[in-house]
């Protein structure tokens, strides 16, 4: 619940975030690096789950196509964190609830 509570929170960081003159989309990373610390201090040692799935988004972020629109980045990135919910977090919740249903 905790990691799906942040992907939810940083879609909607995302979608107020305005890229800097200069910058690139890349720079987002950055802009969010404060507040992970943040929250990542307010419980030590953070969750694996989080912990993996801010991974997982910095590193999508630095491979972001430079050639989007701003609006398309982010609309690609909030999708991408859809499906990383989907197919990582409630997928794994599934397979978690049914191995202890078997055992």
């Amino acid at each position: 619940a905790r990691c799906v509570a942040l992907l939810r929170t940083l879609q909607f960081v995302i979608q107020d975030y305005k890229v800097p003159a200069n910058k690139s989309i890349r720079h987002l990373s950055s802009y969010l690096k404060p507040a992970i610390d943040y929250l990542f201090g307010c419980r030590v040692p953070p969750p694996v789950s989080m912990t993996s799935a801010v991974t997982w988004l910095n590193r999508a972020i630095s491979k972001a196509d430079e050639t989007l629109s701003e609006e398309e980045s982010k609309t690609q990135f909030s999708e991408m964190i859809d499906e990383y919910v989907e197919n990582r977090v409630k997928s794994a919740h599934g397979v978690i609830i049914k191995s202890a249903i078997n055992k």
